[in-house]
């Protein structure tokens, strides 16, 4: 189970991953960094044997976002107002398209990532 809420070109300032059979994976902040007006993100994720299940709630409020199996990606504006979201399975399709998607962010941009299933290739 993996759950991140990071900043493009910066650190993570939520993040937990925890082993197969240690329960989901739980992560919350509110978003405020270099001035930038505050969003309350919790990320709940497990893997298939933990609840085989995504969940990203935004100011308390569970996101209608669709999620499937791999790493579930929302990435969001500068304010903190939603920009796009994907689905990405680095085990079948590698890496390339979810550094590509992060590669196109402007710096500063915060990335919400939780993992449902496995995401580990």
């Amino acid at each position: 189970a993996y759950a991140l809420l990071g900043i493009k070109g910066g650190s993570a300032f939520a993040e937990e991953l925890l082993p197969t059979g240690h329960g989901p994976a739980a992560v919350a902040s509110a978003y405020g960094a270099h001035g930038i007006p505050g969003v309350n993100v919790t990320i709940w994720s497990a893997g298939w044997n933990d609840g085989n299940g995504a969940k990203i709630y935004f100011d308390g409020v569970h996101s209608d976002i669709p999620v499937s199996h791999g790493l579930n990606v929302i990435f969001l504006n500068l304010d903190g107002t939603y920009h796009s979201s994907d689905t990405f399975n680095p085990e079948r399709n590698g890496s390339a398209e979810l550094v590509a998607a992060i590669e196109k962010l402007p710096m500063g941009s915060p990335v919400v990532v939780a993992t449902q299933d496995d995401g580990r290739h």
